[in-house]
């Protein structure tokens, strides 16, 4: 099967044999059976290449038999522990030759590759499967004792001692079947291994705990090494054959057709030809290595994923049908002296005879056509294979279609000779120069020749393309120019494609085995459907299925073996989410759905990437045949594996409540630990709790009546369980009181919904960001974990559903952003917080399949070092929508403690708490300057620590700079989520309050009203030529840019008291501004002038002593932990603030009069006063200050200029005081 043992497939040709004596495989004599290849060999040929043959087609027929009992292993193998190991284990180790097959394995591939394997690699792994199988062979034998006596404890521990010693030494044994550098040589052996090992797993999942005596617990455990180990074995495999099918390029440069020990059949042609019998032979090495080892390894794979007992139920088997097509070894010649063309590789034989992905067909008939050529002088007839045509029909359809190699020359010179095709199963060549007779066996009728070609070639040599328990499914050739034949054109080279044996015919849906029926068996693919390369795991190739609303895209045409119920279940994979619609058809619909599927992979089509889905509907096979049709109507797109018909026995009634039960009972379970239903699992999540009760709620009220009701019982108790774990109030908002202080922050509408169901609990609906006055606000919900609730270094969960999201992010922190991921689900690197990408290997993202919105879980971890408790760090949860478009769905959300922190995960929480320890530091120093000169600033505007009077020099002015000191403080809010508190919000907020008490106590104090301008001139008489503008940063000040124009205001005061005037401003250009203020009479009037030239430094108020803070703002019993007010900082904090009194005038006008107060008074200001603009710049202006003791009851202010712009930025009139 190698061009580097062909030679003892070939032997001198002597027209009267009708059958070849070496077949490369297989004869086509059914006498023969299942012979081993060695017993046949021609050993006139040279003994090396013989042997290099019989290597590998020992390794062949070894692997047929393994893969024959596996494919047709029943319940009595099924059924019994060790039955699977027991059926192929005397092909392994035979009594004669025991550790010689494995050798064999691995000389065969060595041979395909023309790569040596290291004796000493060969010698070790010899070794251990010594070792392998002398354990087996105890494990077997203690599983017969057993079985005769299957209550025997002894037995049972015995086992159990054993069964893990079993696995222990696979584990051991299986990497020193992968060797580096010699992985390609040792697959086969690999292949072999690793299906003993995934049997042994299924016995110990099936009969562990029932027959065994092991724990539940003990079998989940090996559960998870069978699902693990199917998946690494299988990629495994499918890597490392990819692997060595390009190592097989390497060899194309050192094919030497003129080697007639390993061509003799090429003898004494390939002198003249060499280069076009070079291609043919270096496209032998690439398919004859994707041939034998798809036979020996990829064949087998396909069983591994039945191998798993709760997926594949059924103990009387599976029927699997491979579909794959593979191709002989190629003899002969292409190509010609004068027209080579593209034909100077061998890829193009590979294109013009191997078939593209295709659906799969079987041959009605094939038509082999002759021309008969007179040369002269002799006028000898010489015939020219002169085209091949293919008569091909799907399954299931009553038509045909014609492929193959278009005849070359015209109907009235060729003959065509017709062979019955239903199953044709060997084929043998005589070949010269060029094949010259060929010859085809059926199973029914016999041997069909074709005549003879070029009768005078010598010598003739006797091939045989044929592949063991195999049917051919399609040949063609390529053609060439016969320079030494009179230039004749004709097939030189040929190409045989066969499919396997266990492919039928029909789609027959078995009667008592699970039917797996790939889905290149359909009758007709439409809308788009296209057949892919399957990734080589599969047994074939791979419908593909885009998007095609409203259009049928597959129509498998089923065969039933009895009328019966059955359920059906799909193996997909798929990029994107998508809606398969699903239907059976006889002349209507008798039953559709809609499926939604979920994305299963990115990237390569590993193990992992393909799926099952449960069709959510049983078929009754009343018919004898029936349509099973396939539609993608949105995503996608989808790839069809194989469609599963798995057989209900019994009542359907009693079959589906026996289902839903054993459902229930499986989700239930899943729930709790091991043992008493007390504790639940870490794993099993809030939402996990509320689909078990889903589970339980549909089981029917007339069938396990008692069950349901004990099931009722354990859910109850888990839902009461969940919430007394979770560190997050009302995670599953189910309270109404989710909202608020004790709960979560939320903002823009978020709200609860709720479907109404008993068990599927509500939902936190999150709109997209709001647009108010152009500015986007962010939607919002946040809380954060008390420290008191958490531990000292240790692990929690961050967990929880989300749907049908959009632009959504995720954060959870504690000393910095530890976790930050958008939905869909991606990670962010969150800058220098190395937890951040630590959690990306912990993340958990599997996708649902059971709703048509999309839908994620998630789970983050979060460690926790040492407890703050008066910092409050805690873990805060946040998410946040920042786009008008977006959109969000939570669900189940959850903080769990998971595991106390050991080894590199401890170490790695104190080194980051390390870290956030001096970036605190480093935060205090820069902080503390600013919060103390804002408090120092605060305190400067009253005249104790009471805060309930202002100090005699107070100015607006002076409260305005307070407020600047007090705005500067930095931290004041999350710097993700604006509305929650950060680290300064509390210092922050008291010192908001301070200021809003000293613009109260100024308020009250200030005679003059709307003495800032912020309302404009309301208040004020004014005449044209003023205007309140913005000026140097702030909106109001007045502006006075006539001379004519005037301001003016009156107040009520009383004679016996002393007032002081305070008015801020500046001037540009010429002449003067002025403030006059007067009570009315010519004799006690005063004025304020400002001039543009005039450099006055603006009066400060005295400064009070620099209170003491002690201990330190970064003092770590008190600031250490975050930023904050301080109680004793403020003893007086809580007193009512000093309000001046007031009275009527005394003149009759009805206005008020304001008199300083020497008492407290109640009710000092309103709680939100009406507040100052705090923005305004005092760049350049001037504070003058002049003094009136009036005669009347009544005082005007009246400002003016004479020349250029006066600008006053605050006019202000107190009482003086005692």
């Amino acid at each position: 099967m190698n061009q580097n043992y062909n030679n003892n497939e070939v032997e001198i040709y002597d027209s009267r044999m009708c059958q070849p004596r070496y077949p490369l495989t297989e004869a086509p004599c059914p006498e023969r059976g299942d012979i081993d290849y060695r017993d046949v060999m021609n050993m006139s040929a040279d003994g090396g290449y013989v042997e290099q043959q019989g290597v590998v087609l020992g390794a062949i027929t070894t692997s047929f038999q393994v893969i024959r009992q596996l494919y047709r292993a029943n319940k009595g193998t099924l059924s019994t522990a060790g039955g699977i190991i027991k059926s192929i284990f005397g092909f392994l180790w035979k009594k004669q030759t025991v550790q010689d097959q494995w050798r064999e394995f691995m000389e065969a591939v060595e041979i395909l590759i023309a790569k040596e394997i290291s004796e000493q690699v060969i010698s070790e792994a010899l070794a251990q499967l010594k070792g392998l199988e002398e354990i087996l062979i105890v494990y077997q034998d203690l599983l017969d004792d057993l079985a005769t006596d299957p209550s025997n404890l002894n037995l049972q521990a015995a086992v159990r001692t054993q069964a893990i010693a079993v696995h222990d030494f696979f584990i051991y044994t299986m990497p020193q079947l992968s060797e580096s550098g010699y992985e390609v040589q040792q697959l086969v052996a690999y292949a072999e291994a690793a299906n003993l090992h995934l049997a042994f797993l299924r016995d110990f999942v099936m009969f562990g705990q029932r027959q065994w005596g092991f724990e539940a617990k003990t079998v989940e455990t090996y559960y998870g090494y069978l699902k693990t180990r199917i998946q690494v074995y299988t990629d495994h495999c499918v890597n490392t054959y990819n692997k060595g099918l390009e190592q097989t390029k390497n060899l194309m440069g050192s094919i030497n057709p003129k080697d007639y020990k390993k061509y003799p059949y090429l003898e004494p042609f390939a002198n003249s030809d060499t280069n076009h019998y070079q291609k043919v032979l270096q496209w032998n090495v690439w398919n004859d290595f994707r041939r034998d080892m798809t036979i020996m390894v990829l064949d087998l794979v396909v069983v591994w994923p039945t191998y798993d007992p709760r997926v594949y139920t059924n103990v009387e088997g599976v029927e699997i049908e491979l579909s794959r097509e593979v191709y002989s070894t190629a003899y002969n010649r292409y190509g010609s002296s004068t027209d080579m063309g593209d034909w100077k590789n061998w890829e193009i034989f590979e294109t013009s005879v191997v078939r593209p992905p295709h659906l799969v067909s079987f041959l009605t008939r094939l038509d082999i056509q002759k021309k008969k050529y007179d040369t002269a002088p002799t006028n000898t007839k010489l015939d020219q294979y002169d085209g091949v045509i293919n008569v091909l029909n799907t399954i299931g359809s009553t038509s045909t279609w014609d492929d193959g190699f278009a005849p070359i020359s015209k109907s009235e010179y060729r003959t065509t000779t017709q062979i019955p095709g239903a199953y044709i199963n060997g084929i043998n060549i005589v070949s010269g120069r060029l094949p010259c007779n060929l010859s085809f066996t059926t199973n029914s009728s016999g041997t069909h020749g074709v005549g003879n070609c070029f009768g005078h070639q010598q010598p003739h040599y006797r091939l045989s393309a044929t592949i063991l328990h195999h049917r051919l499914s399609y040949v063609n050739g390529m053609d060439d120019n016969f320079s030494g034949y009179y230039s004749q054109w004709g097939i030189a080279a040929w190409g045989f494609g066969w499919v396997h044996e266990s492919l039928k015919t029909s789609n027959i849906i078995h009667a008592t085995r699970n039917s797996l029926i790939p889905a290149v068996k359909a009758r007709i693919l439409t809308n788009g459907a296209t057949v892919i390369k399957g990734p080589g795991s599969t047994g074939g190739d791979l419908v593909k299925l885009p998007a095609a609303s409203g259009d049928l895209q597959v129509r498998m045409t089923m065969t039933r073996e009895v009328a019966k119920n059955y359920r059906v279940r799909i193996r997909y994979a798929a990029a994107s989410k998508a809606e398969l619609f699903v239907g059976k058809w006889t002349t209507n619909w008798a039953a559709t759905a809609t499926i939604s599927l979920a994305a299963t992979y990115s990237g390569s089509l590993t193990y992992s990437a393909f799926k099952f889905v449960d069709v959510p509907f049983n078929i009754y096979t009343g018919e004898s045949t029936f349509s099973f049709e396939l539609r993608n109507n949105s995503g996608g797109p989808v790839l069809i594996d194989r469609v599963e018909f798995i057989p209900i026995e019994g009542n359907l009634d009693e079959y589906e409540a026996k289902q839903s039960l054993e459902t229930a009972w499986k989700a239930v379970n899943a729930l709790f630990t091991n043992g008493p239903k007390s504790t639940l699992r870490l794993d099993a999540t809030d939402y996990d709790v509320n689909q078990a009760a889903c589970k339980v709620y549909d089981m029917s009220d007339d069938m396990y009546v008692k069950e349901k009701m004990c099931l009722l019982d354990h859910v109850k108790y888990a839902k009461r369980l969940s919430p007394t774990r979770n560190l997050l109030k009302y995670g599953d908002f189910e309270s109404s009181y989710w909202l608020g202080e004790d709960g979560w922050q939320a903002n823009n509408n978020v709200t609860v919904m709720s479907d109404g169901s008993d068990c599927n609990g509500c939902s936190l609906n999150m709109p997209g960001a709001n647009v108010i006055e152009e500015n986007v606000v962010p939607t919002y919900v946040y809380q954060k974990v008390d420290e008191s609730k958490l531990k000292p270094y240790t692990r929690y969960l961050v967990r929880g559903f989300v749907r049908n999201s959009k632009d959504l992010e995720l954060f959870v922190s504690r000393y910095g952003k530890e976790v930050h991921a958008n939905f869909p689900l991606s990670l962010i690197d969150t800058c220098n917080q190395q937890s951040a990408m630590t959690n990306k290997s912990e993340m958990m993202v599997p996708l649902a399949n059971d709703t048509d919105e999309e839908k994620q879980n998630f789970v983050f971890h979060i460690d926790v070092g040492e407890i703050y408790p008066k910092a409050d760090l805690g873990i805060g949860v946040g998410f946040k929508i920042s786009s008008t478009s977006g959109r969000a769905q939570l669900e189940n959300l959850e903080v769990i403690e998971a595991n106390p922190l050991t080894g590199t995960a401890l170490t790695r929480v104190k080194k980051r708490e390390q870290k956030w320890k001096r970036e605190m530091e480093q935060k205090c120093a820069r902080v503390e300057p600013i919060v103390i000169a804002a408090i120092e600033a605060t305190d400067s505007l009253f005249t104790d620590a009471r805060k309930n009077r202002l100090t005699p020099t107070t100015m607006m002015q002076n409260i305005i700079n307070a407020e600047r000191k007090v705005k500067a403080i930095p931290y004041v809010y999350d710097s993700v989520f604006e509305d929650v508190s950060g680290i300064n919000y509390a210092i922050f907020q008291q010192l908001q309050l301070d200021i809003g008490k000293a613009v109260g106590l100024y308020n009250s104090k200030n005679m003059i009203q709307n003495g800032d301008f912020s309302n404009g001139l309301s208040n004020w008489n004014a005449t044209a030529g003023a205007d309140v503008q913005e000026q140097d940063g702030n909106p109001y000040i007045l502006a006075i840019s006539q001379w004519d124009a005037n301001v003016s205001q009156e107040v009520c005061v009383q004679p016996e008291r002393g007032y002081v005037l305070r008015v801020t401003a500046r001037k540009e250009g010429s002449g003067k501004g002025y403030v006059t203020l007067s009570d009315c009479t010519e004799e006690n009037t005063e004025t304020v002038t400002f001039t543009s030239d005039e450099m006055v430094a603006t009066p400060r108020p005295p400064v009070r002593p620099k209170r003491p803070v002690e201990p330190g703002i970064c003092d770590t019993t008190r600031y250490g932990e975050s930023f904050g007010i301080v109680p004793e900082m403020n003893p007086m904090m809580n007193e009512q603030s000093e309000i001046y009194g007031t009275g009527s005038c005394s003149c009759g006008c009805g206005s008020t009069i304001h008199t300083p107060s020497t008492t407290y008074q109640a009710q000092a200001y309103e709680s939100q006063p009406s507040m100052p603009n705090m923005n305004r710049s005092s760049s350049d202006y001037i504070t003058k200050t002049i003094e009136i003791f009036p005669e009347t009851n009544r005082l005007r202010i009246e400002i003016g200029e004479t020349g250029g712009t006066f600008f006053v930025e605050s006019v202000e009139l107190t009482c003086m005081e005692d």
